[in-house]
């Protein structure tokens, strides 16, 4: 029961500390973040949401991936939007989400791939169009692929769709880490002089 009890205590206070993560306004400023670490921190928010959905998650993490030179909080809004979208992909009879990463040459990719409804081929030219939605119900803005979009974009990344109708849909977000490593670089080079 003690260790159940302790086990839940650092549960809240890592969901505390990502909530209080995501209220902090946007300091706009580059940091080295680890990829994997920001996506269990958003996963761990979605927990609650997912399991009432009956959304399965499976994440494939490639093991030693890089990380990268980005606005973290920005970057966690892109992850948390793709996820938010794709459980709602998956109606509410439930699915499956499936994290993938990678590194493909200079760049880290995330997918973000689920079991849902799919993207209809004429919807596609319009998914990041902002306050386009797909949705039927008053849910959301349609800001949040345009968003996702833009700030990908600023990062010099790259986000790539693939979906079929009825067969789910896959977003792969690529975001370069030349920048992440040439940093860690000069600050290493910058402590062996000190």
């Amino acid at each position: 029961m003690l260790d159940a009890a302790i086990s839940e205590g650092d549960r809240i206070k890592d969901l505390i500390h990502s909530l209080q993560e995501f209220n902090r306004p946007s300091s706009g400023k580059k940091v080295i973040m680890d990829v994997h670490q920001s996506l269990d921190s958003i996963l761990l928010l979605q927990k609650s949401s997912f399991n009432n959905r009956r959304v399965s998650v499976v994440r494939n993490y490639a093991e030693g991936l890089p990380q990268i030179l980005a606005v973290s909080d920005q970057i966690k809004q892109v992850f948390l939007n793709l996820l938010a979208n794709a459980a709602d992909a998956c109606n509410h009879h439930g699915g499956v989400i499936t994290i993938s990463t990678w590194q493909e040459g200079g760049r880290v990719a995330v997918a973000v791939k689920d079991t849902g409804v799919g993207i209809k081929p004429e919807e596609m030219e319009e998914i990041f169009r902002p306050f386009y939605t797909t949705k039927h119900e008053v849910k959301g803005t349609g800001l949040g692929l345009s968003v996702s979009y833009g700030i990908v974009k600023n990062h010099q990344g790259e986000i790539r769709v693939d979906s079929q109708p009825g067969e789910g849909a896959t977003f792969t977000v690529l975001l370069p880490i030349e920048s992440a490593e040439e940093n860690q670089g000069q600050l290493s080079d910058i402590l062996k002089g000190v």
